[in-house]
């Protein structure tokens, strides 16, 4: 029997919990979960899985026709959230601003 869209099936989970994962979650025994924190070396990767399925699903959300235009806007934030965080940190990108995409 397949679980429904609220149900989780059983198994093991790396997964950052969503507030939606967290609702799900809140209808298990607490003794049927683990949940451990995030190693900092593992952080990078692991938002970058996490964020890359979401952007998939939003882009993927969006009429075909404005697919690509929306996905060059995400990406772009996306850059300059780099560059701003670099900038209160007092860090030179050099290169690294060569990432924002200007067309495509």
């Amino acid at each position: 029997m397949k679980p429904g869209p609220s149900e989780l099936p059983p198994g093991l989970y790396e997964s950052l919990i969503t507030e939606g994962l967290e609702r799900r979650l809140s209808t298990l025994d607490d003794r049927l979960l683990e949940r451990v924190a995030i190693h900092r070396a593992e952080a990078p990767s692991r938002f970058a899985l996490h964020l890359g399925r979401l952007i998939e699903n939003v882009i993927a959300a969006v009429p075909d026709a404005d697919r690509v235009e929306v996905g060059m806007v995400v990406a772009r934030t996306i850059s300059h959230l780099r560059v701003a965080t670099a900038t209160i940190e007092g860090q030179s990108l050099g290169e690294q601003q060569d990432g924002i995409i200007q067309s495509w």
